[in-house]
């Protein structure tokens, strides 16, 4: 999916239940429009869903993994 622009209906929440964050918007082009949900586990752990007005719902399952440069980064601020 590209996507230039701001999204729509943006919001996120932290479920304090099952300890982690969530993150939902929508995005449209001049064909489609998809609804995102994300979830963030603290170990880094990611769920995302995309659900498409015109093809099949996609999900994802993985890690965040942070580049070699924002680790770097990362470390200086601390």
């Amino acid at each position: 999916i590209q996507y230039e622009g701001i999204p729509e209906d943006f919001k996120i929440t932290k479920n304090e239940n099952d300890k982690y964050y969530e993150i939902d918007f929508v995005i449209k082009n001049d064909i489609e429009t998809y609804d995102l949900n994300i979830k963030i586990y603290p170990n880094l752990s990611s769920y995302i869903n995309v659900v498409s007005s015109h093809r099949t719902t996609v999900a994802y399952n993985g890690r965040i993994r942070f580049s070699q440069k924002e680790k770097h980064n990362k470390k200086k601020t601390f």
